[in-house]
C-alpha cells in the first residue's frame, strides 16, 4: 500500500493522519466531487432498504474523503439503521467536528447513545438536535428529536 500511497510508511501514526487527511482519495487522483457518484449511489441503496450495501459503500468513501461531512452523515445513518451504534457514535462524532450546527449528527449520536445506554449523552445530543434544527430550518429532524426527547423526559 505504501507504494501506492506515498504519504504512507513512515510510522503508524503518522499513516493514521495521513489517511485522516485524505491521503488515499488524494493519491489516487480524486476531489471532493469525484465521490458525489458513490453519495448518490449509498443514498439510493439505503432508500431501497439495502443498507448493508450501502454501508460498505460509505465506508470505502470515508478512506477515500474523510472529512467530507456527507460521507460521515451518511455513514452515521447506516450505522445507527443496523444497530451499529459505537461506529455511529464515531461517525456522528467526526460529522460535528466538520460541521458543527448541522443537527444531524446530534441526532445520530442521540439515536446511538440512547440505544448504548448512555442516556445522559443521549439527551444532550438530542437538545442540540433541536436548538441546531431550529437554527437551520429543519423539522423532519426537530419533530424527530423531540419526539425522542420528550420519551425520555418522561420515563
Amino acid at each position: 500500500m505504501t507504494e501506492l500511497v506515498p504519504e504512507l510508511g513512515k510510522s503508524p501514526e503518522e499513516d493514521i493522519k495521513a489517511i485522516a487527511k485524505g491521503a488515499i482519495g488524494r493519491s489516487l487522483g480524486l476531489t471532493k466531487d469525484d465521490i458525489n457518484p458513490g453519495l448518490v449511489m449509498a443514498k439510493g441503496l439505503m432508500d431501497t432498504g439495502r443498507t448493508e450495501k450501502a454501508l460498505e459503500i460509505y465506508t470505502g468513501l470515508v478512506l477515500l474523503e474523510p472529512i467530507n461531512v456527507d460521507v460521515q452523515l451518511g455513514l452515521a445513518n447506516c450505522a445507527v439503521q443496523l444497530q451499529q451504534y459505537t461506529l455511529a457514535v464515531q461517525a456522528a462524532s467526526a460529522a460535528m467536528v466538520l460541521d458543527p450546527t448541522n443537527p444531524r449528527p446530534y441526532y445520530f449520536s442521540g439515536v446511538a447513545c440512547l440505544a448504548l445506554g448512555h442516556i445522559t449523552e443521549a439527551k444532550e445530543d438530542l437538545e442540540d438536535t433541536l436548538k441546531y434544527a431550529l437554527e437551520r430550518k429543519d423539522a423532519e429532524i426537530h419533530q424527530a428529536a423531540q419526539k425522542l426527547l420528550s420519551g425520555l423526559n418522561n420515563a
